[in-house]
């Protein structure tokens, strides 16, 4: 019987032959209206696991889709119970002094508690990449708050402590390489509050262009809540390029320190006014009566500036002494490329093939080769490797750059795929076994994702090895091994690259091999007269369009310092002077920062954890820094807050840039790759209902 009951033709016809027998009427009125019967089949349990599995991925895809921009709000953050309250700042004044490779920047900014009600703010600011917040001072309801350098942990302790005492406290903790968080407790009702924040931040230099730029607006943060009460969200995503400007005036003031005439000093989005100085240059906004209109901080501020074209390096040094010691940044520029002479070089093309690299970055690295293959001149030779599990070259050896050998190049590119593990020694093996003892530059360019677990061999290796030749870096994909591909270029004396995307490459290894075509200055030495704890322990060679700054402590104070290398193949030296006036201690907060990354490199490379900690503590406290291991916090002595009175805390909205547009969620998958994810689940699910014969007519 199992049989046609598992069969609905078998069933149906079983059935008629029943009907007719017991209720021939019954069976005409069957097969007058069609009507037949069908098997719902039953789910078996890894169907109904399947079932539960995809509806857990929907809702998790849905969750992450609502989530990716709700985690931080831009600056001050107020509160009223749960009532979501604006905190948009009042004006907002920059005061900038930049020192050699390094800006300092002290923001100030005023804001309002609006409310009738104790609150805790919460405060943060986007810094720029690689910027380290060291001071802080708050002023509200006339007390000043500045903030000191502790021990993380200690620093919470004391802020929780005030806090519940009701005295006006505050604390800085660095959340991100490019946030902070500042948290204030006991904000009386209708206080301003004025923050001003102080941090360093790197001069960024690309193609002989120095640029400084510094984020100002404050991206309003989603809030599920503000759907929920149906709230139209289209008034605070729009695009008021069109509308009049809104949001705080923004007032900027720039002491550009240099000894070097300037070719070009310009700002990207603000009007400026530049006034020469004895110590270099000083910038502000143009203000209304100028530009006919007031300048606010709705967009980014960026100032760029070129130098002059040289004939020979130029050095610049600054200085500062205190107690602790002598300390000084050397600034190192190289000459116009016109006085640079093209050398004959060795390529050795190390590509990626692993698995790692499959689809888009394979992709990317074939077509980062052939634009390398077209930068080669008849003079050079080069080789190819490609490696995964193993490593295989091209050649036997390194040969000229012919037509010939750079077409068979470009075949076998172009027939690159990407498959096994990540063996990356054996290829630097083979590129390094027959070095060319002819007068040729030799170079490493080194195309990979990074993706390898045995870092710290690799560094010894390169550090043994490598002797002349030069190593360069291109990290290709979206989330490279950045770490990695950075610190492998430092010990090789060469620069790092990163292509993310298809539609950079052209341009990114045009870059590369503009600058590296022609180097500078090889084989740097410094000299200081003395010994000095300097870093980069390992100095790169200085090539056109590239600046090298080398930061240093010494023992004692010295009057000039003396740099040597190669130049155009010949020996070369200079004999810098140093200024007689110091500039500002801030240059020693520069070595210290460079010390701590080095532990932190150390840390990666296989020193204990406790032991880094314990060195980046002591140079954090040391020098009033903010660390992973360090807090800013301050504590006014007298409490402002009656700890009968209640404390809120709660986020708001903040400033909007100019230009905002409403935008799906950019998780760390992309929006693209959620929907794709989000589509599957759904159609799993429908499959999975289908099957459970749920929707079918019965």
């Amino acid at each position: 019987m199992h049989h046609y009951l598992n069969t609905p033709e078998i069933l149906n016809r079983r059935l008629v032959q029943l009907l007719n027998r017991h209720d021939p009427e019954l069976a005409g009125e069957l097969r007058k209206k069609s009507i037949r019967i069908k098997i719902r089949p039953r789910l078996r349990w890894q169907d109904k696991y399947l079932l539960v599995l995809a509806a857990i991925l929907l809702s998790l895809l849905l969750l992450a889709t609502t989530t990716a921009k709700a985690d931080e709000a831009w600056g001050m953050q107020f509160s009223e119970g749960d009532r979501l309250v604006d905190a948009v700042a009042l004006s907002t004044s920059i005061e900038i002094e930049v020192i050699g490779s390094q800006a300092r920047v002290e923001v100030l900014q005023s804001f309002h508690n609006q409310s009738d009600q104790w609150v805790e703010a919460s405060y943060r600011f986007p810094l720029p990449d690689e910027a380290a917040v060291d001071q802080l001072k708050i002023e509200v309801g006339g007390r000043v708050l500045v903030g000191e350098i502790q021990e993380k942990q200690l620093a919470e302790k004391i802020y929780q402590q005030a806090k519940q005492n009701g005295q006006t406290t505050s604390l800085v903790r660095q959340e991100k390489d490019h946030q902070f968080h500042t948290k204030l407790a006991n904000i009386g009702p209708g206080e301003v509050i004025k923050v001003k924040i102080g941090f360093l931040q790197p001069v960024l230099l690309a193609d002989g262009q120095f640029r400084l730029r510094l984020p100002m607006t404050f991206t309003p943060t989603y809030n599920p809540n503000t759907l929920l009460s149906g709230e139209d969200l289209s008034s605070s995503h729009t695009d008021s390029t069109d509308s009049e400007p809104y949001g705080q005036e923004l007032m900027v003031s720039i002491n550009l320190l240099t000894d070097f005439e300037l070719a070009e000093l310009t700002s990207t989005y603000h009007a400026i006014n530049v006034h020469e100085t004895r110590q270099g240059y000083f910038i502000i906004l143009e203000d209304e009566s100028q530009s006919g209109h007031l300048q606010y901080a709705d967009r980014d501020f960026e100032l760029v500036w070129r130098l002059q074209p040289q004939d020979e390096p130029l050095a610049s040094v600054l200085t500062w002494e205190d107690d602790d010691g002598f300390y000084a940044q050397l600034q190192l520029i190289p000459p116009a490329t016109d006085f640079l002479d093209e050398r004959p070089r060795e390529v050795i093309f190390i590509i990626d093939t692993s698995g790692s690299m499959a689809g888009i970055p394979m992709h990317q690295a074939r077509q980062a080769l052939t634009v390398g293959l077209d930068q080669l001149r008849a003079e050079d030779r080069f080789n190819i490797i490609r490696f995964s599990s193993d490593a295989k070259s091209l050649f036997t050896e390194p040969q000229a750059a012919s037509q010939s050998n750079l077409a068979s190049a470009r075949t076998e590119v172009s027939q690159l795929d990407a498959d096994g593990g990540t063996n990356i020694q054996p290829a630097l093996e083979l590129a390094l076994s027959n070095v060319s003892t002819d007068h040729y530059l030799q170079q490493i360019i080194f195309i990979t994702d990074g993706a390898v677990g045995n870092e710290s061999e690799i560094y010894q290796y390169l550090h043994e090895q490598l002797e002349d030749t030069r190593l360069f870096t291109v990290a290709i994909g979206a989330a490279p091994n950045s770490w990695f591909m950075r610190k492998a270029a430092e010990i090789g004396r060469g620069s790092y690259t990163h292509i993310g995307k298809l539609e950079e490459i052209t341009e990114r290894m045009a870059l590369l091999w503009q600058r590296i075509s022609k180097p500078a200055l090889e084989d740097v030495c410094i000299d200081w007269g003395q010994h000095a704890e300097s870093y980069p322990a390992v100095i790169p060679d200085l090539y056109a369009g590239d600046s090298l700054f080398v930061t240093a402590r010494l023992n004692h104070p010295v009057t000039e310092v003396t740099i040597c290398g190669q130049l155009n193949g010949l020996g070369w030296e200079y004999t810098q002077p140093l200024p007689q006036q110091h500039a500002n201690a801030d240059i020693a907060r520069l070595w210290a920062r460079k010390k701590i990354e080095t532990i932190n490199d150390n840390q990666l490379l296989g020193l204990p954890f406790t032991e880094a900690r314990e060195q980046i503590l002591d140079v954090a406290l040391q020098y009033s820094l903010l660390s992973r291991f360090t807090a800013l916090v301050a504590v006014d002595p007298e409490p402002a807050r009656n700890t009968t009175e209640s404390l809120s805390r709660s986020e708001v909205a903040s400033l909007q840039p100019k230009t905002m547009q409403l935008q799906l969620a950019q998780g760390s998958l992309g929006w693209q790759l959620q929907l794709l994810l989000g589509l599957i689940s759904l159609l799993v699910s429908a499959g999975m209902f289908w099957r459970s014969g749920v929707g079918k007519n019965d």
